[in-house]
């Protein structure tokens, strides 16, 4: 009886202790930096890496060098990846176009801090090319990766068209990221594109 008791003891100390080692593991592995890359951006460890395919909206502020008579709206698109670091902090760099205000194509390498798993502090810093070199700035506080609010700074060495002379441009405004960034990014044009044919079927171009 002595012997079956001990048995029946080992037996239960050996199911505890599998128990206990395959909880550890099922912990370690959910808590370990993944090695996949994510369409919509998040921190370690649900990605090591991520897409930026951004499109966003902004208006003048009455600030700068560059003034004219009215103020503009400044339409952008991003399209890079950043990589993280680790749970707080990632790096990466972007394509970015400029239309209607300040037209131009530059790069702007980006840094990101994660306050939490859903909101994010960007920073980035870079060149645009319209015509001469000039410098395109952005800080962005982003939620979810799905929508942000944007302050912009534009420095161009030529004037920006329309009566607005060369300077620095300052604009406030907002951005869609991840899937609805993309297809807003590439639904705006071919919207424009679109009027634009049909106006013209109509005459309205003559």
């Amino acid at each position: 009886m002595k012997r079956h008791d001990f048995a029946l003891q080992l037996v239960l100390a050996a199911g505890a202790a599998s128990g206990l080692t395959a909880q550890s593991e099922d912990s370690t592995a959910r808590w370990e930096p993944t090695s996949r890359g994510c369409f919509r951006g998040r921190p370690q460890p649900f990605c090591r890496a991520f897409m930026i395919t951004e499109f966003g909206v902004a208006r003048e502020l009455a600030l700068g060098t560059g003034m004219g008579e009215h103020s503009g709206t400044l339409a952008t698109w991003e399209f890079g990846s950043m990589v993280n670091l680790g749970s707080r902090h990632a790096i990466g760099v972007a394509l970015v176009a400029h239309a209607l205000d300040a037209w131009g194509i530059g790069i702007r390498p980006r840094y990101r801090t994660w306050l939490s798993p859903t909101v994010s502090l960007d920073v980035a810093a870079g060149i645009l090319v319209r015509g001469r070199a000039g410098f395109t700035g952005q800080v962005a506080l982003d939620f979810a990766d799905y929508a942000a609010l944007t302050a912009q700074v534009l420095s161009v060495g030529e004037d920006f068209g329309q009566g607005r002379r060369r300077g620095v441009r300052f604009y406030l405004g907002g951005r869609l990221g991840s899937v609805p960034g993309a297809v807003t990014g590439i639904a705006v044009p071919l919207f424009v594109i679109a009027a634009f044919v049909i106006a013209c079927a109509g005459g309205g171009c003559n």
